[in-house]
């Protein structure tokens, strides 16, 4: 199926496409710094965390190890992946700057992946929301996070679409006139 936008907001899908590269970029970047303060010091980041909800007592050393193993191998997880999310959004630049439709796809294959797995926690959400009302706050909030991811995924594969076809940079030029 060909799904198409024609712009990204009031921006052309090429300017669209690099402030969602860059902003992504951004977001890889902070992912990173925070798993690595997290895993600079994690039992303190535990401990704190333990002691403002007033659980730190009712562990023992066995369990408190436990968790801040836990709470390492999330940070390294969320480490590898905000780091592999840096690769994909500086591939992603880097298409859009040399307008290369073959880098840019790496990014939307990357985007249906992370579409399909918000729809899965989607489903999760709401099938959660019947034992707790707060997992029905979560299925709202990740269907609204489904939806730009959605949107952003379209604005990104309509502009490879538009390279492929001949677009470009040169479409965007205020010196020469658009074709329609």
């Amino acid at each position: 199926m060909n799904w198409r936008v024609s712009s990204c907001c009031c921006f052309s899908l090429r300017t669209g496409t690099l402030i969602l590269g860059y902003l992504s970029l951004i977001g890889s970047v902070l992912g990173t710094i925070g798993s690595i303060i997290i895993l600079s010091n994690t039992k303190k980041f535990v401990e704190d965390s333990l002691e403002e909800t007033k659980t730190t007592q009712q562990l023992t050393p066995e369990q408190l190890d436990a968790v801040v193993l836990v709470v390492q191998i999330t940070a390294i997880v969320c480490l590898v992946v905000a780091l592999i999310g840096g690769l994909i959004s500086v591939l992603l630049l880097m298409g859009v700057y040399k307008e290369k439709p073959g880098l840019i796809k790496i990014s939307v294959i990357v985007s249906v992946i992370g579409c399909v797995l918000t729809g899965l926690s989607c489903i999760l959400y709401l099938i959660g929301s019947f034992a707790s009302a707060a997992a029905f706050g979560n299925f709202i909030s990740s269907l609204i996070g489904l939806a730009l991811n959605v949107y952003f995924t379209m604005v990104i594969h309509s502009y490879r679409l538009e390279l492929l076809e001949g677009g470009g940079r040169k479409r965007d030029s205020p010196n020469l006139p658009r074709q329609f």
